[in-house]
Formats: structure tokens, C-alpha cells, sequence
């Protein structure tokens, strides 16, 4: 039985490897193979700095939010600790894959979204290829961690089994989505920072963050990993409606508290406005 476990724990590397889609990847299944004893710590090798970990986004028709781990162990995060109870967790049957979960932000979520983070499931697995392949959904509540087992592996009950074929051209779709959301947000990060290109470059390869409430958005915040372990607060955009109401304060806690034991340090205010440093001292 623990050679089984074992074997199933290699093969899902193996499926790391073949998704990989950048340098980024192979330096976190390094990690997680140095971690796990599978790899040596050579001497005076050192010790990377974790990044924060980062899952593919995509966004449905309906405009949800859809999350696909990279890796065992970003599995293990998006499941276990940033997927709501509520949101609905979705895997290949039987079959190697990557966790991805349809953010429901408390709501039913429609059939489409469902069949489109179905369609996720079955593109980022070993099942790639295939067609009618089984995918298993269920609220993520009923997805469960047993202690001591291997990174990304899982025990779930109380789902559903929906059989969809995967194609790229659908994966392509879901994704140029989060492009045109995170475009939407272009006039409010223009409040901070008047160079729209440079916004741009920022903002293709940072983390975006927003601030709702119910429909409305108060405030925008982009991340960016600079490397070395610095991260940077790139644009940090409050709506002229509500400013002076310390949204801006409570979205640089809210960047404290998600970067922290990411990196070496967080750094704001290097722009090269002289507003920038007052800004961020006044938040």
C-alpha cells in the first residue's frame, strides 16, 4: 500500500513536469522534491525564497473566477486554505490533475461555469488528450486533507460526476477573459500611475486585487514580484467616492497579510512622482 501511495505521488510530479510552463514551475517541484527527501540539499546551495504561489486564472462566461493549481503543493493551498466552503472544488476521476476550483462567492453557480471549470480540470490532467473524460465536482467543504499524506493528495465525498472533452482553444478563451477583466480596472489604476503603458507591463505580470463591496468596486491594488524575494506594490488606487476613508490602509494590511513569509521584504513607493511617498504614509 505505501509503494502504491508512493507511485501515485511520482506520477503526479511527472504531470508537473509536462504542464510546467516556465522556469518559475521547475524551481517550486524542485522545492517540493527537496522538501519531501526526494532531491539532496547540496552543500552551500542556497535556500530559495519561496514566492507566493500563484495559480493559473481563468474567468467563466458568466464572469466567475476560476483557479487551477500549478503543483502538489499550490493544490494543497487553493484547496485547503484560500477556496471558500461554498466554492466548488473540481478534479479528473482516477486521473492525475490539477485541483481547480469555480469561486462561487457564496452564490449557485451556473451549469456553464460548471462545464467550463469542468473543461480546466480535464485540459490541466493526464487526460489532456482524451475525450468524454470523467471530472468530479463537489463543494470544496467536503474535500478533505488526511494527515501525513503526500502533497495534493486528497480524500472527497458527496460529488457529482460530469464527462466533458477537453479543447485548447476553449482554455485560451477562459483565459484572454481575466486579460479583458483586469483591463476593466485601467481607469482606476490611472488615478495612481498616468503612464497607461507602463500599467500595462505591470499589470500583465502582477497580481491584481480588488475591493468591493457587494457590486462596486472601492479600490485597486496591483503586486508585483520583483525577484530576490522582493515584492512590490505597483498601484495602489482608491475611487474618488471613497477616499479619505482608510480603504487604502486596509488594502496595504490585506497585502501585508498575503505576502507575508513570501519573500524577503515587501516595498512600496519607488515610483517616481514625489506624491508617491506621501501617499503610502499617509495610508
Amino acid at each position: 500500500e505505501k509503494g502504491k501511495v508512493e507511485l501515485e505521488y511520482l506520477e503526479s510530479i511527472l504531470e508537473e513536469l509536462w504542464e510546467a510552463e516556465g522556469e518559475q514551475d521547475f524551481r517550486d517541484i524542485r522545492a517540493e522534491l527537496k522538501d519531501g527527501g526526494y532531491l539532496k540539499q547540496h552543500k552551500g546551495e542556497k535556500k530559495q525564497i519561496k514566492r507566493a504561489s500563484k495559480p493559473r486564472l481563468f474567468r467563466s462566461s458568466a464572469g466567475l473566477r476560476i483557479s487551477v493549481g500549478r503543483n502538489n503543493r499550490q493544490n494543497d493551498l487553493l484547496t485547503c486554505k484560500e477556496a471558500a466552503p461554498g466554492d466548488l472544488w473540481f478534479h479528473t476521476q482516477k486521473i492525475h490533475g490539477s485541483h481547480v476550483i469555480l469561486h462561487t462567492a457564496g452564490q449557485p453557480a451556473d451549469e456553464q461555469s460548471m462545464r467550463e471549470a469542468a473543461q480546466l480540470a480535464a485540459y490541466y490532467s493526464r487526460a489532456r488528450e482524451s475525450q468524454n473524460v470523467p471530472v468530479d465536482y463537489t463543494p470544496v467543504r467536503y474535500v478533505k486533507k488526511p494527515a501525513g499524506a503526500k502533497p495534493g493528495m486528497v480524500i472527497y465525498t458527496t460529488y457529482r460526476t460530469v464527462y466533458v472533452t477537453p479543447e485548447e482553444s476553449q482554455v485560451k478563451t477562459l483565459r484572454e477573459r481575466v486579460d479583458e477583466g483586469k483591463q476593466a480596472y485601467l481607469p482606476l489604476l490611472l488615478l495612481a500611475d498616468e503612464q497607461e503603458d507602463m500599467i500595462e507591463r505591470y499589470l500583465d505580470r502582477g497580481a491584481l486585487y480588488v475591493l468591493r463591496e457587494n457590486d462596486m468596486v472601492l479600490a485597486v491594488c496591483v503586486v508585483t514580484e520583483e525577484g530576490g524575494g522582493i515584492f512590490e506594490v505597483k498601484n495602489l488606487a482608491v475611487a474618488p467616492e471613497h477616499q479619505r476613508k482608510g480603504l487604502g490602509r486596509a488594502m496595504l494590511d490585506f497585502v501585508q497579510v498575503r505576502y507575508r513569509g513570501c519573500g524577503r521584504f515587501l516595498q512600496v513607493g519607488t515610483g517616481e512622482s514625489p506624491l508617491t511617498v506621501p501617499f503610502y504614509q499617509r495610508c
